[in-house]
């Protein structure tokens, strides 16, 4: 077992460029979640410390190869996050475009009564009339019960809960 560990290593530690760990915490102040990221660059001494499994020398070599970007968790919290005034919510971020869009056609067998069965093809228009609305809020409630999925529920019952929710809001 010794040996095949060693052999891991040896191929990890020649194969290494970068090295990127994301951990997302949680900031009150901004009220969602953002990465909090170590990073590490492939430098000969890190592939060194790999190879002679010297792992607990690895912090060290993070902080010394700072000017080459390299960012241990502690420094990129208070280098990086923590100054920072603004950042975007993911609501945002991930919102649908302001594109016109024309025709859409949109065929799931995931959504339908029948699966295996090919339903036939709805077309979907948008007409400039019908308003468009984007919640771009939700309550810490509202985000766990959309982000709570149910091992036992079925498809079905995920998509009319989150319809529910829509219903609610």
């Amino acid at each position: 077992m010794q040996c095949r560990t060693a052999g891991i290593r040896f191929q990890l530690a020649s194969t290494l460029s970068w090295l990127i760990v994301q951990q997302l915490l949680y900031m009150e102040a901004i009220g969602f979640r953002v990465p909090l990221l170590t990073i590490v660059r492939g430098t000969q001494s890190v592939r060194n410390i790999i190879r002679e499994n010297k792992l607990h020398q690895l912090d060290s070599a993070i902080q010394i190869g700072k000017n080459e970007g390299m960012f241990t968790n502690d420094r990129y919290l208070s280098d990086y996050l923590e100054p920072r005034q603004k950042f975007n919510s993911p609501m945002q971020a991930f919102r649908p475009s302001a594109e016109k869009v024309d025709d859409i056609i949109y065929i799931s067998p995931l959504t339908e009564d029948k699966p295996g069965v090919m339903p036939a093809k709805k077309q979907l228009t948008r007409t400039d009339s019908d308003p468009i609305v984007i919640r771009t809020e939700y309550s810490v409630n509202d985000m766990e019960q959309i982000l709570t999925i149910d091992e036992d529920a079925s498809l079905q019952e995920a998509l009319s809960r989150m319809k529910d929710l829509e219903v609610k809001a």
